[in-house]
C-alpha cells in the first residue's frame, strides 16, 4: 500500500504491480504505475490534482475512488466515485462514476511519411534514435533501461537521478533505484524534490529488498529534509513501522511518540500505534 501526503491511499492488486511516487506537493501528485493495476482512493481537493500515469495514459481528478487493471496491453479504467480525465496522445476522455474505460498501453505509431528530395538537393537528415528519458517517458521501462545501460558516466542532475531511479524500480531493479536515489539526496539535498527521493528509498528497501533497517534510515532522512512538508507525517509514520520491522522496538516507541505528541489526530495514528508498541502500554 502505498500512503501519500495528501490523504491518497493507493492499493496495489498484487506482486506484480509496481508503484512510485513522482511528484507530491501542495498543487500535484503524481503517481506512476506499472504491472498488474491497483486501487485509487483520492480525497477530495479542488486545489490538488492527483495524476496516475500508465505508459502513455495519464489519469487526473480532484477527488476520486478508481480501479485500474493492467493486462495485454490494456488498461481497464473503473471509476467508483467521482470523475476522472483521462489522456491517452491527443485523446481526452471523461469517465463518470459507475462508467468503465479501456485504453492501450501504448500510444499508435504513425507511419513515416517518405520524403525524396528533389535532384541536386540534399537528402534529409535522419530522426535522432529515442533516448532512454524518451521510452521512459512513454512507460516503457524495459527499453530505458535497457538504453541507460548504455550512458557513459554518472548522472548528475536531480532530473535525471529521479527518472532513472523510477526506470531501475518500474524494470525490477532495485539495487540500482537505491543507488540513483542515493545519489539524488546526495548531491542535491537543497533540492525541494530531496524529501521524495528519500522517501522513495526508504519504500524501495523495505517493500523491494527487505531491508527494514536501511528503510528506517531514509525514511528519517526524508523527515530530516523537509519536517513541514507534504510527506512528513507519512515519513515518520513508515519509519516507525521500519524501526519494528528489523527489531528496534525502543527506538519504534519512541520515534512512535514522536508521531502521536507530532499528529494526534494523525491519519496513520492507528498503524503508529500498533508498530510502536503503544497499544500495550
Amino acid at each position: 500500500m502505498l500512503a501519500l501526503g495528501d490523504g491518497s491511499v493507493v492499493t496495489p492488486h498484487g506482486k506484480d504491480s509496481r508503484l512510485l511516487a513522482r511528484q507530491v506537493s501542495e498543487t500535484e501528485v503524481v503517481v506512476a504505475l506499472a504491472g498488474g493495476g491497483a486501487r485509487f482512493e483520492v480525497p477530495d481537493r479542488a486545489a490538488r490534482r492527483f495524476r496516475a500515469d500508465l505508459g502513455a495514459l495519464a489519469i487526473e481528478t480532484h477527488g476520486a475512488a478508481f480501479d485500474v487493471r493492467i493486462a495485454r496491453r490494456q488498461v481497464e479504467v473503473v471509476a467508483e466515485r467521482g470523475e476522472l480525465s483521462a489522456r491517452w496522445g491527443r485523446e481526452r476522455r471523461v469517465i463518470a462514476a459507475g462508467e468503465t474505460r479501456t485504453f492501450p498501453i501504448a500510444l499508435p505509431v504513425a507511419p513515416r511519411e517518405e520524403v525524396h528530395p528533389a535532384p541536386g538537393e540534399p537528402a534529409p537528415a535522419p530522426e535522432p534514435p529515442s533516448t532512454w528519458r524518451d521510452d521512459a517517458g512513454r512507460g516503457d521501462y524495459q527499453a530505458a533501461w535497457a538504453g541507460l545501460a548504455g550512458v557513459r558516466g554518472p548522472l548528475d542532475s536531480m532530473a535525471d537521478l529521479l527518472l532513472a531511479g523510477d526506470v531501475a524500480r518500474m524494470s525490477g531493479h532495485p539495487d540500482a533505484a537505491i543507488a540513483s536515489l542515493s545519489r539524488a539526496v546526495q548531491l542535491h539535498a537543497e533540492d525541494p524534490r530531496a524529501p521524495l527521493a528519500a522517501f522513495t528509498r526508504g519504500r524501495v528497501h523495505l517493500e523491494d529488498l527487505g531491508a527494514p533497517r536501511d528503510a528506517a534510515l531514509a525514511f528519517a532522512r526524508a523527515h530530516e529534509l523537509a519536517p513541514d512538508g507534504p510527506l512528513a507525517e507519512d515519513a515518520l509514520a513508515r519509519e516507525v513501522e521500519a524501526w519494528s520491522r528489523c527489531g528496534e522496538a525502543e527506538t519504534a516507541r519512541a520515534r512512535a511518540v514522536t508521531y502521536t505528541q507530532r499528529y494526534p489526530h494523525g491519519r496513520r495514528a492507528q498503524m503508529v500505534r500498533r508498530f510502536g508498541g503503544l497499544e500495550r502500554r
